[in-house]
């Protein structure tokens, strides 16, 4: 049997995500509470790879608040027509 480990990556969001998307690619994040009972009904986000760490204060209090963040690899971002 192997052993795993559920300790966190530590390395940036942007460098997780650059064997996914391209910098000047839209990456699409969705925040939910992991908290049963939570008022808050979720968010959707996006911004280019490139300026993810414009948004990190932004994640970071989500995140505090008991919200998990995600991102979606299929271009679930509503686009504008």
């Amino acid at each position: 049997m192997s052993e795993c480990s559920l300790q966190g990556l530590n390395i940036p969001p942007e460098e997780f995500l650059r064997p996914f998307f391209d910098p000047k690619e839209r990456v699409c994040l969705r925040v939910f509470s992991d908290r049963p009972g939570s008022a808050f009904s979720g968010q959707k986000l996006e911004c280019a790879l490139e300026n993810l760490t414009d948004m990190a204060d932004a994640l970071r209090a989500h995140n505090e608040q008991g919200r998990g963040i995600y991102f979606v690899i299929n271009y679930g971002c509503y686009f504008a027509k």
